[in-house]
């Protein structure tokens, strides 16, 4: 019996021993648990540019997803595969953010929208909502290199705005210029920085002598901003006068620099579709007169970047003869699709060749001859009129000291209900030098939140409206 037991024992024992493994002398390890893979977009738009009020449809698809979110241009929750029409007014980023079990992922598409042209000068000046602006130098030896001839619009078509400027070429001594001024097309940096690029956008860059004003509209209704320089050539005797130029824009995104075929001494103008035939016009202020008719014509538009001129359409007999008209702006009348004149040079104070500030009311045909006329307050001292701005029942004018000449600037404010004109700004002195010269005065102004500013950064005037 004793032999048996020790047999069964040892049976038992073995088998134990073999449960194990063999020699392991323990239980084997768990299986690895299984990572998720992490998820995946693929997103697109149809277009990259758009125009404003058209529509573009980004795509998209995802991979190891459970939920979709977007964020930027675009919100809420989103399927994990989709599409999605969008019709953004201005440069807009759109963010997918897909989640799963892997974690998340996102993915950004851009869509570029131009900045619209607007339909008069006026609008594409005044109607732009900037800031002052630090102008860029481009040649420091000359006399106020582009305090005067510039302007702001999406050239570049990228949805942000970029310069124009046409720098005069007034010696430093005031000697008689005997070339033109370049033509410079700027566009600012990642860091804010004006970057000359007229190598890239323009067939040559001469420009003119003296470049009193830049109006911007779309002279070949290509829906990209074209400019007119308004030239008056040397401030001296005999005053020769000099042409305007044109650039217009081409499909490839550069200019053409065109010079027209008329000479004048324009020191103003102004662009609206005057009589509605799609085609906008252009209204110059030129001192010099034409062979004794108004100094106040039109060059009507073909739609092509071509003009014909037109000395009838405001040739009121009040005008003739006389040559101190320099500031003329095209506002919308309360009639739709109608346009007035804001007209103003040097007034009568003093001066029995003077000019009276108006506004002259334009029919349905663009016409602007037997129409009604509101005479504006004049100012004394301050009795030269460079600029206007129109906001509502308001009219500002933009002044210049008469003694000394262009010593100083003033801001009239009108009440156009009732005729009250009262000045809300006045400087006499410099404010300091511009490119190594006195200033005394600034050109052009524009609002900004409810205020009258300098467009120029460097007089850094800002007037509440």
């Amino acid at each position: 019996m004793k032999i048996q037991n020790f047999t069964v024992i040892f049976a038992a024992l073995i088998t134990v021993a073999g449960c194990g493994g063999g020699g392991g002398g323990g239980s084997s390890a768990p299986s690895p648990t299984p990572v998720a893979a992490a998820p995946t977009i693929t997103m697109a738009s149809n277009v990259a540019k758009i125009k404003a009020g058209s529509s573009a449809t980004l795509t998209w698809t995802s991979t190891n997803a459970t939920s979709c979110s977007a964020s930027n241009g675009w919100s809420g929750t989103q399927a994990i595969s989709g599409a999605s029409t969008q019709s953004p007014t201005s440069n807009t980023s759109y963010t997918l953010t897909c989640s799963g079990a892997g974690g998340s992922v996102n993915q950004t598409v851009s869509l570029i929208v131009p900045i619209p042209v607007q339909k008069s000068s006026y609008l594409n000046a005044k109607n732009i909502n900037i800031n002052q602006q630090t102008l860029p130098v481009v040649d420091p030896t000359f006399f106020e290199q582009i305090q005067n001839g510039y302007a702001f619009a999406d050239f570049f078509q990228n949805g942000t705005m970029s310069l124009v400027a046409f720098t005069d070429n007034i010696p430093a001594d005031g000697t008689t210029p005997t070339t033109a001024g370049k033509v410079h097309f700027f566009e600012k940096d990642a860091t804010g920085a004006w970057q000359d690029k007229t190598t890239s956008m323009l067939d040559t860059n001469v420009g003119c002598i003296t470049p009193r004003k830049l109006i911007v509209a779309d002279f070949n209704n290509d829906g990209i901003p074209d400019v007119f320089a308004s030239c008056h050539g040397y401030d001296g005797t005999p005053y020769p006068g000099e042409s305007p130029h044109v650039l217009l824009s081409q499909p490839d995104g550069t200019y053409k620099n065109i010079t027209l075929t008329i000479n004048c001494f324009c020191h103003g103008a102004t662009a609206a579709d005057l009589n509605g035939d799609g085609n906008i016009d252009i209204v110059v202020a030129d001192m010099r007169g034409q062979g004794g008719k108004t100094p106040i014509y039109a060059l009507m538009g073909d739609g092509k970047g071509g003009f014909t001129i037109d000395y009838n359409r405001v040739d009121r007999p009040e005008y003739e003869y006389k040559n101190a008209y320099w500031s003329v702006e095209a506002i919308q009348s309360a009639t739709a699709g109608q346009y007035n004149l804001l007209v103003g040079g040097s007034e009568p104070i003093g001066s029995a060749s003077g000019t009276t500030t108006q506004m002259i009311y334009g029919d349905a045909t663009g016409n602007f001859v037997n129409t009604p006329v509101m005479n504006l307050p004049s100012v004394t001292n301050y009795e030269t009129v460079m600029d206007f701005v129109a906001e509502g029942q308001y009219i500002y004018s933009l002044r210049v000291l008469t003694s000394p000449y262009y010593g100083g600037n003033a801001i009239q404010k009108i009440d156009t209900n009732t005729g009250i004109g009262t000045v809300i700004y006045s400087h006499t002195g410099t404010y300091g030098n511009y490119l190594k010269f006195p200033a005394t005065w600034f050109s052009w102004m524009i609002p900004f939140n409810g205020n009258l500013v300098s467009e120029n950064g460097f007089y850094n005037v800002s007037v509440p409206q």
